[in-house]
This record gives structure tokens, sequence and C-alpha cells, in this order.
């Protein structure tokens, strides 16, 4: 199943009395809420996209396995992955998530969501929360052969046009601009970003926590968390160089070669190193 789903209260009492445990009985959703799942934080899940391949777990979802969301890292490190909530067709109104602390095995403590830090402050914060803002794309990026387009050199996505996830608004943000609590539209999916940033000096071991969901202020779901923290620590600098675009005035102006002509762009790329072949020349506009 999806996600673990708190009950009216009759239907506790009569779990309760029946001696089953509570939390692992599939119930009725909180008002307005379908379901509620995780994904890895490389996956855009659309905001009308409701059967998603991966929504159950499983093969292809590295972090969901239907009941739990399992994460690893290294110290110093931030790692993520997304929560799915999706509304039934009333929508859903004043909606929040929390992270709990994470509890490592060997005495670590990652600090949780709450209370949310000021905006743009992020000392001492362990998880960060944001939503996820949807654009609806309506045209696909440009394809012209004479000129090079981001699809040149690869088979365009199929689905590169709707709703789709784009700025992360942190919870903190000022009343109105996009943070928490929220609503979702009926039918809609709204994703929340989670960051777990794993200190420097935490102990190496299992960390365990709660992500919890509540609807106007009670309790609607919630997922365990499990969270590898792993026996190395990343370097607080990166010291490997990369550029991942380049247009053809980026490459002038790096090795002061002057404007080149779209024609004398074309043969430039062609010497460059395989991985910048696959980013396009641009703009098509010629200058002397």
């Amino acid at each position: 199943m999806s996600l673990r789903i708190w009950a009216a209260p009759f239907a506790l009492a009569a779990l309760v009395f029946a001696g089953i445990p509570f939390l692992a009985v599939a119930a009725q959703a909180a008002p307005g809420l379908q379901s509620v799942w995780a994904v890895d934080d490389g996956e855009k899940v659309f905001q009308d996209d409701l059967g998603h391949p991966l929504k159950s777990g499983g093969v292809g979802n590295s972090v969901w396995n239907g009941a739990t969301v399992s994460l690893f890292g290294a110290r110093n490190e931030i790692v993520a992955f997304q929560v799915i909530l999706e509304a039934n067709a009333e929508g859903a109104q004043n909606l929040d998530v929390v992270v709990s602390d994470l509890v490592g095995s060997k005495g670590g403590v990652i600090a949780g969501s709450h209370p949310l830090p000021a905006p743009n402050d992020y000392t001492g914060v362990g998880v960060e929360l944001f939503t996820e803002h949807y654009l609806d794309v309506t045209q696909y990026s440009y394809y012209d052969p004479g000129c090079g387009g981001f699809y040149t050199t690869a088979a365009a996505n199929p689905q590169i046009t709707g709703w789709i996830p784009d700025a992360l608004i942190p919870f903190s943000a000022a009343a109105g601009m996009g943070g928490a609590p929220f609503d979702i539209a009926a039918s809609r999916n709204q994703g929340v970003w989670v960051d777990i940033y794993l200190p420097k000096f935490a102990p190496l071991g299992l960390y365990t926590g709660t992500l919890t969901v509540t609807v106007n202020s009670v309790i609607a779901a919630q997922l365990p968390i499990q969270l590898q923290v792993l026996d190395f620590t990343l370097p607080d600098e990166t010291h490997y160089r990369s550029m991942l675009f380049y247009s053809r005035e980026n490459i002038a102006a790096r090795h002061n070669t002057g404007w080149p002509t779209t024609r004398g762009c074309g043969r430039r790329r062609g010497r460059l190193p395989r991985p910048a072949t696959r980013s396009p020349c641009w703009p098509c506009s010629t200058r002397a």
C-alpha cells in the first residue's frame, strides 16, 4: 500500500478492542487526502499524474518500497527525497508535513524539520522542507537542426509538457508565498521536497524517524524513515571542475577567441571533448 492512513475515531476504537495494531491496518483516509507515497530526488512527478508507475514502490523506486522511506549517505552530505500527497476528488485543505528527529543506532541525532528555521537561515538545520511549485509548460524546448537544440543528440522526452514541478518554496516562506500549510486542488498531486543534512561528525549507523502528514492539524498519515550513515565524510569543498552547459559566447569568453560565426561555432563544437558535444550551440544568431 502507498501510505499509512489514520482511521476515524470509531474505527480506531474497534481496532483497539480487537487487539489489532492500529498503524498496520489500512484505514479510511483523512478528508480530501487520497494517498501519500515517496520517490527519490531525481524524479519529476507531474501535478496531474495520479497513476505514476513508481507510486507503489518496488523496482525503479530506490527510496520507497510501499511502506518505508530508505536512504543512505556520507557524513557532510545532503540527501533528499520527495513525498507526494494526492488529493481526492474533493481536494484537501490546510495540509502540513513534519519530520521528526532522526535517532541513530549509536547515539547520534539529526535534528528534525520543526520548529521551522527563519527564511535563509540554515544554521544547525538537519531537515528542511519545501513545497514544489508547478509550472504549466505548454510548449517544449525548440529543436532546430540548423542551429542545434536540446534534443539534437538524444531522443526527446515524450512527457515534456504539462504541470511540471520546478521551484522549491521553503516551508518557512511568508504567508501566502507558497510555504506551509498548503492546500491541494481536487485530483491533483502536491510534492514536498525533503532535504536531510548528515552532520560532519555524525556517528555511523542506522537513523530512524517519522514523516507525519496533517490535515487541519489532525494526523492523516505517517511514513517511517530509515537513513544509513556511511563511514566516510565528504569534504567541504568540491575539487572537481565541470561545465554542464555552454554556448559559443561561453567558449569565446573562456578562450578569448572573439565572437565566432555560426559556421565557426560548429567547427569548434566538433573538436570539443565528447561530453561537451552533447550541449547546444546557442543562440543561432551570427556575430562577426
